[in-house]
């Protein structure tokens, strides 16, 4: 039997969820939200049958993902944030 799911990185609402999420939160607080959502998706790939393999490449990519996209909400906050002046 081959299981395919839909890759997580690609789940863009989730992705933008976690990001938005993440920037409500400063410190240890960010990082039990995040450690949190990481625990859950895991929990859900074992679940219905992710090698063990496959579910550590998804959930590095969805992290890439959601860096990516608070780096571009980042951007959006402060779109002049870095220029010379």
């Amino acid at each position: 039997m081959t299981l395919l799911l839909f890759p997580l990185s690609s789940r863009t609402g989730k992705v933008r969820h976690v990001a938005e999420k993440l920037m409500q939160r400063n410190g240890v607080e960010a990082v039990h939200y995040w450690k949190a959502t990481v625990r859950t998706l895991a929990e859900h790939m074992i679940r219905v049958g992710y090698p063990d393999d496959e579910a550590d490449r998804q959930l590095r990519e969805f992290h890439d993902a959601v860096l990516a996209e608070l780096c571009r909400l980042q951007a959006v906050l402060r779109p002049n944030h870095g220029d010379a002046a």
